[in-house]
């Protein structure tokens, strides 16, 4: 017997960062399962299929999730191809544009073509999430660190509540335009990247993994890491083997050649001269040590 895998479960997390974003499963493929399965059997009945032609739930579902390992761990990934997840994202545009980089993914986006953004509260403010106000990275061009509390940050939020107020001057004139007749084509080109925007997001499991670990990783910006770890959480009940094979995989350690002669001694660190590189490698010695 099948039934919908998605009954009785949260579909949507909201409140993100300054408590505007938001995203929602929308749906999921497969759609219904076997009773007392995940929909994760469809992936190990795709993997078994190159040497068997046995009905859905010919093995256990212990047996399946030990294939699924198996598949993550080992990087054959194409039968998690098998289910996709469509969902409905509401984001910062700035946020939106890193998320469409993601090119094995299928988009569509609220246009402001025929959309008139008529609230201008809708749009992000630093202000108002935790780790909004935070200071450009000394060793990564691409990283940003913690703020500590003292007058540059004082400054920085003095000048962050005058860029506020500027853009809600900025959304009085957009509507002007409107109303004065300029179509909204137009218009939308003077309004910040902090505006939200809605989107329909659609990606096959294989590309949300990626989507997670690269995106979920602290490397990346602390805004678009809030999304990944709120589609990790909605995945997880859905996805349960697939997503703890997961945590495995971000939280292990892969060395090159060089970095494995350094953490035996055989060569010092001073051999990589790329200052962020050399950052990296103590960062993967500190989880090392720390894991013993």
């Amino acid at each position: 017997l099948f039934r919908s895998y998605l009954e009785g479960k949260n579909l949507t997390i909201d409140n993100l960062l300054d408590g505007k974003g938001k995203i929602t499963i929308m749906d999921i493929n497969p759609r219904v399962c076997p009773v007392g399965r995940t929909p994760e059997y469809i992936i190990a009945k795709s993997a078994r299929i190159s040497y068997s032609t046995d009905g859905p739930c010919s093995k256990s579902a212990a047996d399946d999730n030990a294939l699924c390992r198996y598949l993550i761990k080992n990087n054959h990934l194409s039968p998690l191809e098998m289910c996709d997840v469509t969902f409905h994202v509401k984001a910062p545009i700035f946020i939106a544009r890193q998320w469409m980089r993601h090119r094995c993914s299928s988009f569509n986006e609220q246009s402001m073509r025929y959309t008139r953004i008529e609230d201008f509260e809708d749009c992000y403010n630093p202000l108002q999430y935790e780790e909004g106000i935070r200071s450009g990275s000394a060793v990564n061009k691409q990283g940003s660190c913690a703020l500590e509390e003292g007058e540059e940050k004082n400054q920085i939020k003095s000048l962050l509540e005058k860029a506020l107020e500027y853009q809600k001057e900025i959304y009085g004139l957009y509507n002007q335009l409107c109303d004065a007749g300029l179509a909204k084509e137009i218009a939308r080109g003077i309004l910040p990247v902090s505006q939200y925007t809605h989107f329909v997001y659609k990606a096959n499991l294989r590309s949300l993994l990626n989507f997670i670990k690269l995106r979920a990783d602290h490397h990346a910006q602390k805004e678009i890491q809030v999304y990944a770890v709120a589609i990790k959480e909605l995945l997880t009940p859905i996805f349960p083997s697939i997503m703890a094979y997961l945590d495995e995989d971000m939280n292990s350690v892969n060395l090159t050649p060089v970095e494995i002669e350094i953490m035996q001694g055989k060569k010092d660190i001073s051999v990589i001269k790329s200052k962020r590189e050399a950052n990296e490698v103590k960062e993967k010695l500190k989880k090392l040590v720390s894991s013993e």
